[in-house]
């Protein structure tokens, strides 16, 4: 299914591109600029989902190809800014010329090997947004255990819907089949729910789920060391990174706090800008946009795909950004999305997505 559905993409991405409809589009709805949105950047990271089961493959890119992207936007002369500097640029309508900002998400150990010496090398600047109980090496990394346990075993028994459910994942088709089933069932779920069946699911199968997140995952002193680079922003993104919207207002608010307040007990100043978890229009809506203007961020970024306008003056706590995908690492994607031609056709016409 997810095969189909990239496929699919791909294609109507280049007909976008080869028609040149995108150049057409960029020239009458031409954008102030862009925040991309990253996870993780490894050396290997090919992005292969169709020839194995690699379900998490698109939050990996290499970073020869983060390289890349930041050498094309300087030659496209997008001015590579901060987080910060974007806000202001959108607070002042400044569109002067366009801009470019890097953010990552989650606060993994290879943000700190690989990423970080391609942003020095280009004198870009970038953030980090943080989620605190990775630091801390406790996170439930449910979406990665759950690609530990289909990968490892010809078979698993997950409880879904409160039935015991087996699946046969003696094959990579078979496994690509049961990871669909089992994450869309569970990102459907409440935020308890799938913590609790993940659990479950973990102690079954002898995967150390700590051991598994301090694996991945920087240290509070790679945060600090990361902090004392005047290129480098530390954002917040909560404590445990929950569907916030599955949370009550009090839940919701303590996680962005309670994230804010860590971070700046361990870097010695409060982190201005916010990132809501997963942060598409299902996990987060305008309520989480009111709470995070209320505890005191200056802005905050979703995933909801599009470019930056002037009218996101008015929206600063629901940010659109670009994914960099790890299943789109060529370069035409890159001058196709920095037209703004597939988030115009995406949202239908419509330049901010907030609602």
């Amino acid at each position: 299914m997810v095969d189909l559905r990239t496929r699919a993409f791909k294609t109507g991405l280049e007909t976008l591109y080869y028609t040149g409809a995108h150049r057409v589009m960029a020239a009458m709805w031409q954008c102030s600029g862009a925040i991309f949105n990253l996870h993780h950047i490894d050396p290997g990271a090919d992005g292969d989902q169709e020839n194995r089961f690699n379900p998490n493959g698109s939050l990996a890119i290499t970073d020869a190809f983060l390289d890349e992207v930041i050498g094309y936007l300087v030659d496209e002369k997008f001015d590579l800014v901060s987080v910060g500097e974007a806000v202001a640029r959108i607070k002042q309508g400044d569109r002067s010329s366009r801009f470019a900002a890097f953010s990552i998400d989650d606060g993994y150990r290879d943000n700190f090997d690989y990423a970080w010496p391609v942003f020095k090398k280009h004198d870009c600047p970038f953030t980090v947004f943080v989620t605190t109980d990775i630091i801390d090496g406790k996170a439930c990394l449910w979406w990665l255990i759950l690609e530990r346990a289909i990968r490892e075993n010809d078979r698993i028994e997950i409880t879904l819907e409160n039935l015991l459910v087996e699946f046969d994942t003696s094959s990579v088709e078979h496994k690509k089949q049961s990871w669909e089933r089992i994450y869309w069932t569970l990102r459907g779920s409440d935020e308890i729910q799938l913590r609790h069946t993940v659990a479950q699911l973990a102690q079954h199968y002898h995967i150390d789920t700590n051991a598994l997140c301090r694996e991945l995952a920087m240290t509070w002193e790679d945060v600090r060391k990361l902090n004392q680079d005047d290129l480098v922003t530390i954002g917040a993104h909560t404590v445990s990174h929950p569907c916030l919207k599955e949370l009550s207002p009090e839940d919701a608010r303590f996680q962005m706090t309670a994230s804010r307040d860590r971070i700046a007990r361990e870097i010695g100043e409060n982190p201005k800008f916010f990132c809501y978890p997963y942060g598409d229009e299902t996990t987060a809506g305008q309520r989480e946009f009111t709470l995070a203007e209320e505890v005191g961020f200056e802005a905050a970024v979703t995933t909801r795909k599009g470019m930056i306008y002037p009218e996101h003056r008015d929206h600063l706590y629901a940010l659109p950004r670009i994914s960099l995908n790890g299943s789109y690492q060529q370069i035409k994607y890159i001058d196709l999305y920095m037209s703004g031609a597939p988030f115009i056709l995406y949202n239908k016409f419509n330049k901010v997505n907030a609602a």
